[in-house]
């Protein structure tokens, strides 16, 4: 349709969208034009609008820590920080995996279903971002890696970053606690946005950490109320002890490990694989809790 107003060009109403992705994006990445990238930036920003959350999805398709934003400024400045990382080739297939991975926590969102529906699935979509018909996210995208919050007390920071480089080893996402949140008062927020997040809670208990008052017993408390509404054979919560001390009584009924016995490690690992097994079975192992 046009203006048809004499005295005017006759231009058209609205121009159509670019059909291309921008000149140098990675390639054999899904072919998002700008209007696409700009509205899966719009919707990144609306479900993960902290550092906290998207550095959860952004550490499963293996963006660098380093390279990730600061999240000063506004959620949407912060994600066009990352898609320019990502235009710069510092992963491979970026926006494939991205959506990949947003899609699993967020399957209801109809920009990024429409986004599946159009790119992946090769089904039409609404202009709007309402899909046609709902994204089969199991069958045609890979389930990203568990992701594990390791929540602990600051003095056991090096612990448990080593413990978190040999979990990335084994092709889980560790997330090393609440020592890498920013953000002023939205700390406490983002804390609690990455706790119910995550695949995993594991709380690093140590003697030290649990004689004194905590970030880690606040993160404790939220996992625990989260834990009460999942089903009891879901797993959630695994204790990790890092030495010799007394769980708390909370956590007794949960069964746990002993990274500083042998094969504690490998214990842990294969609770973190474990596909169904019970998350409130009292602790019966070499550990005696």
């Amino acid at each position: 349709m046009t203006t048809n107003v004499p005295g005017t060009p006759d231009f058209p109403r609205t121009a159509p969208p670019p059909v291309a992705p921008p000149a140098g994006w990675p390639a054999g990445d899904l072919p998002l034009s700008r209007e696409d990238l700009q509205r899966f930036r719009t919707a990144l920003a609306a479900v993960a609008p902290d550092r906290t959350s998207a550095e959860m999805l952004l550490v499963e398709i293996d963006v660098p820590r380093t390279r990730l934003p600061s999240f000063h400024s506004t959620p949407e400045h912060a994600w066009f920080e990352v898609f320019q990382t990502l235009e710069a080739g510092v992963v491979a297939q970026p926006c494939r995996r991205l959506l990949a991975a947003v899609l699993v926590r967020y399957p209801a969102n109809p920009v990024f279903l429409d986004l599946h529906d159009r790119h992946v699935a090769g089904r039409p979509g609404d202009a709007t971002g309402s899909p046609i018909a709902p994204a089969r996210t199991s069958s045609l995208l890979p389930a990203p890696p568990p992701t594990v919050f390791l929540s602990h007390d600051r003095a056991d920071q090096g612990k448990v970053q080593a413990l978190a480089d040999l979990l990335t080893e084994e092709g889980l996402t560790p997330w090393v606690g609440s020592e890498q949140v920013t953000g002023g008062s939205r700390r406490d927020l983002a804390v609690r946005r990455a706790v119910l997040d995550c695949d995993f809670f594991v709380p690093c208990l140590s003697a030290a950490a649990l004689a004194r008052p905590s970030q880690l017993h606040r993160e404790i408390r939220i996992a625990l109320d989260h834990a009460d509404e999942l089903p009891d054979h879901e797993v959630f919560i695994v204790p990790a002890r890092l030495d010799e001390c007394d769980p708390p009584s909370a956590l007794q009924e949960y069964q746990g490990v002993d990274l500083f016995r042998p094969g504690g490690f490998r214990q842990l690992v294969r609770a973190l694989r474990a596909p169904t097994p019970s998350a409130r079975n009292r602790r019966s192992g070499p550990s005696g809790w």
